[in-house]
């Protein structure tokens, strides 16, 4: 149902960040990326400081372990991901883990997004790849920047919730 998470967030020198004590990037203070450990119920939130708290009022559809991670940019630090196990409810009872697309396909509002790469994969290896736009066998030719980039990508290892990156395109062609 409805829930209102609420948290403090400290830097290294242990004293608490304020929104002044952050750096915009992407048009917000904070990215928070909220996903069960199915990694069903998947969230890009954005926390707003109030009374002394960063405050998320969301909409948990499932009870189960979930991952919040917490993307900031200190102004005297750097940028960084904190990550916080939760249980919202009860651990996850059943896991409902997503299809594998094996064409590397995914439709959502219409749209198909397929992602390729002439590369291969490597943990610790910078890797390039592209996404492919298209709506009713049409090609998306124009899209407009989402805070402040032309797309966002996050990459998780399932199993493994250390293993998170957040990118974004290079161009937006």
């Amino acid at each position: 149902g409805d829930v209102t998470l609420a948290f403090k967030v400290y830097g290294k020198s242990a004293s608490e960040l304020t929104p002044d004590d952050l750096k915009v990037v992407h048009e917000k203070k904070m990215h928070v990326i909220f996903v069960r450990d199915d990694v069903t119920g998947y969230q890009h939130l954005h926390p707003e400081y109030d009374n002394g708290r960063w405050t998320i009022k969301t909409r948990i559809p499932d009870p189960g372990t979930y991952e919040m991670y917490v993307d900031i940019a200190p102004n005297v630090e750097s940028v960084v991901v904190l990550r916080l196990p939760l249980i919202i409810g009860e651990t996850t009872v059943k896991k409902m883990y997503p299809n594998i697309s094996r064409d590397r396909a995914e439709v959502a509002d219409g749209i198909q997004a397929k992602v390729t790469s002439t590369e291969s994969f490597s943990e610790g290896q910078i890797a390039k790849f592209a996404f492919t736009l298209t709506k009713g066998n049409q090609t998306v030719s124009s899209i407009a920047p989402y805070l402040g980039a032309y797309g966002h990508v996050i990459i998780m290892r399932h199993g493994d919730a250390d293993h998170y990156v957040h990118a974004h395109p290079v161009s937006n062609s």
